[in-house]
């Protein structure tokens, strides 16, 4: 502790600024992966500006809120997949960003009528090419998880039964190679 608080104070008297990233500093290289236009810019931000003022969402790093919001804005509007040069940009698979781009785009989905509007109000705007109107794509949710061959068999029969309920659903979780290394049984909000 003493350490951390000399590192501190020497930190505070040479005058640096220690800040925490957030996903508008991994944006502008996620844009340049995805060669989206100024609309799908608009509409990534809009999703990430969605997510910022959820206590959910303080689960994900900011690069992954970031990739999560060009990955829905590449989605909607269908510029391109989640290819390679995607993933040695962000460091990021498509199934790492995945489960953040369901809970983003269900916070998107809810925004019209959220406590919170501020967010919907503003992307609603002229200046902003009403970028809040462009649907959410219907594709991204929990509910699409699927049940992988050979994985099944990983689960205890008690998360089986729980698959097999139709208020559960399997989501698979792969590591970076793309292999499975674990599973879990998500209860789906109906």
């Amino acid at each position: 502790q003493q350490i951390l608080d000399m590192e501190k104070q020497m930190l505070n008297t040479l005058g640096f600024h220690r800040t925490v990233p957030t996903p508008y500093q991994f944006m502008n290289r996620y844009f340049k992966a995805a060669g989206g236009d100024r609309k799908f810019q608009l509409y990534a931000s809009y999703a990430i500006e969605c997510a910022l003022p959820s206590y959910d969402m303080l689960k994900y790093s900011g690069s992954k809120l970031a990739a999560a919001g060009v990955y829905i804005a590449m989605r909607a509007f269908h510029t391109g997949s989640w290819n390679h040069v995607m993933q040695a940009h962000t460091r990021l698979s498509e199934a790492d960003v995945f489960q953040c781009a369901c809970d983003m785009a269900e916070l998107m989905r809810k925004a019209p009528t959220a406590s919170l509007t501020a967010v919907y109000k503003k992307y609603s705007g002229e200046k902003f090419m009403k970028i809040a109107a462009v649907p959410v794509p219907s594709d991204i949710r929990i509910s699409q998880s699927i049940v992988i061959p050979g994985v099944f068999a990983h689960l205890s029969s008690i998360e089986r039964r729980s698959c097999l309920s139709t208020r559960f659903a399997f989501v698979p979780m792969m590591n970076a190679r793309g292999t499975i290394e674990a599973s879990r049984v998500a209860r789906l909000s109906i």
